[in-house]
């Protein structure tokens, strides 16, 4: 099962907070409905990386094979620049609130040389947050990609 679920307008509050210098948050004003609540729909740059507009943001995240304990993730990209990719994943915390922390505290990276990569040693019935981001040189990427929420069988 996947569901779209955009990085918290939370992230924003926590971020700001933090005062952390290399945290690049810009809000580009989409809102999506969930479970009743208007969230805004935000880029982080977890990174302190170079964040290039002529490397293509992958979209259309999705899982076309999942089990209890693996998922493979695919999407596009309408760029040609790309060199390979990096996946962040992390399982969904509990309270929505606490989903930004997750993703820069706890995610795990996992670098794929084509659009899709396969996600294994996961726990069987659970949410895990999967983002993409288009690596086009070195220390040159994409925005992260939107969020989806997969869950193992």
């Amino acid at each position: 099962m996947i569901k779209k679920y955009p990085i918290l307008l939370a992230l924003v509050a926590v971020l700001i907070s933090c005062e952390a210098e290399e945290f690049d948050i810009a809000n580009d004003a989409t809102t999506i409905g969930t479970t009743g609540e208007d969230l805004e729909n935000v880029d982080i740059e977890i990174d302190p990386d170079t964040v290039s507009t002529s490397c293509g943001i992958p979209q259309r995240l999705s899982a076309n094979e999942v089990s209890n304990e693996a998922i493979n993730v695919t999407w596009i990209t309408e760029t040609t620049k790309q060199t390979s990719f990096e996946v962040r994943y992390v399982e969904q915390p509990e309270s929505i609130d606490d989903t930004s922390t997750a993703i820069l505290n706890d995610s795990t990276l996992i670098p794929a040389e084509t659009n899709n990569v396969t996600i294994g040693n996961l726990k069987p019935l659970t949410n895990y947050i999967v983002i993409v981001r288009t690596k086009c040189s070195e220390g040159t990427f994409s925005q992260w990609s939107e969020s989806v929420i997969i869950t193992t069988l």
